[in-house]
């Protein structure tokens, strides 16, 4: 059974009891992510809507406060604040009043970043043969490709779930990793 170490409990002024009491609300938040996450993978169209408006609103806003804040350049550099604000604006707008066309662009860009994360882990692996691991960063490489070629053979369809399946098990992990670290504080502090 492992135990706290008292000078990290002293350093972070915690106490058994308030590590045993964080815990039981880490495990209920842990327990909502996991619902949340089997609930984006099971509806990821949903999901993937969703996070696209959020993320139209949020661009909006953020173009908003630059266009604002461009103003205060007084000097021949405020057209850049400007012209990115503006573009934001822009992107944001498209997003939210088009949810579609903007999953099917951030699905591009992930499928892109789902290809070359995997050559460059595969490439890695490979030159660094034996070292403990490097089967499994080979692996996930390999799967990042994969994943790429899956995403961009069935595009722009694939665009609808992609994003939802990722925000969900994204979800779960978090959802897993909290469970878990509750489940040991309350070990370690009883």
């Amino acid at each position: 059974m492992p135990e706290i170490n008292s000078t990290l409990l002293e350093k972070y002024e915690l106490s058994p009891e308030l590590i045993t009491q964080n815990a039981k609300r880490t495990r209920w938040v842990g327990i909502a992510c996991i619902a949340i996450g089997v609930f984006a993978i099971l509806l990821p169209g949903i999901f993937t809507i969703g996070f696209e408006i959020i993320l139209g609103i949020l661009l909006i806003i953020g173009g908003l406060l630059q266009v604002a804040n461009a103003q205060a350049y007084h000097s021949r550099y405020w057209g850049l604040p400007l012209i990115s604000g503006l573009l934001s604006i822009i992107i944001g707008g498209l997003f939210l009043f088009n949810p579609f066309t903007g999953a099917a662009a951030l699905s591009i860009i992930l499928a892109a970043l789902f290809f070359i994360g995997g050559i460059s882990r595969m490439v890695h692996s490979i030159r660094m043969p034996g070292i403990p691991g490097s089967g499994f960063g080979f692996l996930n490489g390999l799967l990042g490709i994969l994943i790429a070629v899956i995403v961009v053979t069935g595009w722009p369809s694939s665009s609808l779930w992609l994003i939802g399946v990722l925000i969900g098990i994204d979800f779960l992990i978090l959802g897993f990793w909290l469970t878990s670290f509750a489940s040991e504080c309350e070990r370690a502090s009883s």
